[in-house]
């Protein structure tokens, strides 16, 4: 573990370790910035030399890597685990998409029909005839009920 540090000024520095963060507390030449990562801001003035630092990122299929490290020690190192579900949720999210969106099938049609002509209280709906008993009187009703399906 690491603990970053800024400087007087609040730029950033190098890291250093939690034994050297608690000396320079105790001695009252830093303060704690932040617990969460933990920083501590350094009160007295210094040198602002910096070590070169390199990431390394090993970016594969089901793991991605990260490394930050200098010539002497790793500063910083993580892996994540990527989704792998992705493909069969968008696939199963497409088939129930078009079951939805396929043409009615005449007996879910039918009981649409049977489920409209129970509600004659329904705005603007009124109760239509049963297509057996009106369908030699109203034929083209009957063609756009069943135009409707």
């Amino acid at each position: 573990m690491r603990v970053f540090v800024l400087n007087k000024r609040g730029k950033p520095l190098m890291p250093c370790s939690p034994a050297k963060a608690r000396l320079l507390l105790k001695e009252k030449k830093a303060i704690v910035k932040r617990r969460t990562p933990f920083t501590i801001q350094l009160t007295i003035a210094t040198g602002e030399t910096k070590q070169p630092v390199s990431l390394g990122v090993d970016a594969g299929y089901k793991h991605v890597g990260l490394s930050a490290s200098t010539e002497k020690a790793e500063l910083y190192a993580s892996e994540v685990e990527l989704r792998q579900d992705i493909t069969d949720l968008l696939s199963a999210r497409r088939a129930l998409r078009q079951s939805r969106d396929a043409d009615p099938s005449p007996a879910l049609c039918g009981r649409w029909l049977k489920a409209l002509r129970g509600r004659s209280g329904a705005v603007g709906l009124k109760p239509l005839p049963t297509l057996a008993k009106d369908h030699n009187r109203s034929k083209d009703r009957g063609d756009k009920l069943e135009s409707i399906c």
